[in-house]
């Protein structure tokens, strides 16, 4: 059964992995995923090794072969080789002011029936107050973590 992504490189582009390869100042995944594309290059009447031939060659493993090959014909040479932009980090909810409120709210006394605040209790009051539509308790513990290393607050997150 033929390959269903099968590589042909033009000599541009294999000028332009060979010079990749051979400035070694690339991380080893990068350099990998090039040898891996002069490796399978059926273009111009070159031989191409098959997968497994390639994968014990660079000892990967086949279906990184496979994959290489596919992100190649679907997203192109750059791509494969130095991967797709990640996209950024959500905006975090945590505003300044919301880290104040959680520090002092952590201090304080704990609601009736609470010996001392925790986190999912801190979480339940902050988004009664209407600062955020949601918060984990994970993120509360995150604010506590901060203060008490970043700043040196003490008594900081009674809430253990």
């Amino acid at each position: 059964m033929p390959k269903q992504y099968t590589v042909k490189l033009n000599q541009r582009d294999r000028d332009k992995i060979s010079d990749f390869i051979q400035t070694n100042n690339q991380p080893s995944s990068k350099i990998k995923r090039a040898k891996i594309l002069l490796s399978v290059d059926a273009g111009n009447g070159h031989d191409s090794l098959t997968d497994e031939e390639t994968s014990k060659k660079l000892d990967i493993t086949v279906r990184t072969v496979e994959r290489v090959r596919k992100r190649f014909i679907i997203d192109g040479l750059d791509k494969t080789i130095y991967g797709k932009k990640r996209g950024k980090n959500k905006r975090t909810k945590i505003n300044p002011e919301l880290k104040s409120y959680i520090l002092a709210l952590s201090s304080g006394y704990p609601p009736e029936g609470h010996e001392k605040w925790s986190l999912r209790l801190l979480a339940e009051k902050v988004v009664e107050m209407n600062f955020v539509d949601s918060i984990s308790h994970e993120s509360i513990r995150r604010v506590l973590n901060g203060a008490r290393e970043n700043e040196g607050v003490e008594n900081v997150g009674s809430a253990q």
